[in-house]
């Protein structure tokens, strides 16, 4: 009897990243592989990052804000690590805070967790609501959740929609029938159920956690 062995991937990236290494293939007999990017390619990490991280400055250096919208899990610490050099006012919210600390319990699992714990040194986290107030007048602020349908974000907006100095800089992917990809393709947003036109800086950056297809088929392969 010939053995037999399954793979299966759950969501997989095979490019390293900032927090974690890419999935590297093993053999098997059985592969079942996500395809979330089955036919789209993802432009290039690096000029992404740099694109981003430019962009980041210069919303500073015109004395805006730059919200940045963020996954809890994993886009937070990744957006933080990449912005951990810039020597800005950060600051933290969200539940993006706690797993923020998890993921310090558990250095074995990370890419590089000095830079992580770095990274936490660089922002400040908003714990009480007088810290929230402070948190408007940051430079950057890193927050959940990451499709604008509730969290922080929105007490941000509210506060930072109206001045065109200020951005936001969504880096995560807007599902449809989200507040996010209303956003995204109206320029209008629900607060308080109501649709609202924002007026401050809107852009989006590809930092998706996925393979695109050519990864995935090499993954096959």
């Amino acid at each position: 009897k010939r053995d037999v062995s399954t793979l299966y991937t759950g969501d997989i990236h095979t490019e390293t990243q900032k927090l974690v290494y890419g999935a590297k293939p093993r053999d098997c007999t059985n592969l079942f592989i996500e395809g979330t990017y089955g036919g789209r390619l993802h432009p290039d990490r690096k000029q992404v990052e740099a694109d981003f991280v430019e962009k980041v400055k210069e919303v500073v250096a015109r004395g805006g804000t730059a919200l940045i919208p963020s996954f809890a899990v994993g886009r937070t610490q990744e957006i933080m690590i990449i912005l951990k050099g810039l020597g800005f006012d950060m600051w933290g919210d969200g539940m993006g805070r706690s797993v923020t600390r998890l993921y310090s319990e558990y250095p074995e699992y990370l890419l590089n967790a000095k830079d992580l714990k770095a990274a936490k040194r660089k922002f400040n986290e908003v714990r009480t609501a007088n810290m929230r107030r402070e948190a408007r007048r940051a430079d950057v602020i890193v927050t959940t959740g990451g499709m604008l349908d509730g969290g922080p974000a929105l007490n941000y907006i509210r506060s930072l929609k109206d001045d065109p100095a200020n951005a936001i800089l969504l880096v995560g992917y807007q599902a449809e029938d989200t507040n996010g990809r209303m956003l995204m393709d109206t320029g209008l947003l629900k607060l308080d159920d109501e649709p609202v036109k924002i007026n401050c800086e809107l852009q989006k950056f590809d930092f998706s956690a996925h393979a695109d297809h050519k990864q995935l088929v090499d993954f096959v392969k």
